[in-house]
């Protein structure tokens, strides 16, 4: 509170740069967040063959409310990773990801 009682004495032009600050602080935290969650995603893009066509067992599909449990986990871990704590319960909900081998681009 007693930041706060300080915060509220500037001047307006330095009060736009805290608000401002902190929503660039924000946007980055999200950013970095959303980056992170869709690494799976963005390799899977990268590498548009089929699990059938390499000879591996197809992933049987998940129901709408697993995958969004699983993105709420997986945001969780992802922020606690940014912060710099561990969780020590393991997170259960998650399949193991499945290696994707790595090609080169055309």
């Amino acid at each position: 509170m007693k930041l706060l009682d300080e915060i509220r004495q500037q001047p307006h032009h330095i009060r736009k740069i805290f608000m401002w600050s902190m929503v660039a602080i924000s946007f980055s935290i999200v950013g970095l967040t959303y980056v992170n969650s869709t690494k799976k995603q963005i390799v899977a893009l990268m590498n548009p063959q089929d699990a059938s066509t390499t000879g591996e067992p197809a992933i049987p599909e998940r129901s709408p409310f697993a995958l969004i449990g699983d993105a709420f986990s997986s945001l969780r871990a992802n922020i606690s990773e940014l912060i710099g704590r561990n969780t020590q319960e393991p997170i259960t909900s998650q399949a193991t990801p499945t290696p994707v081998p790595a090609q080169k681009l055309p």
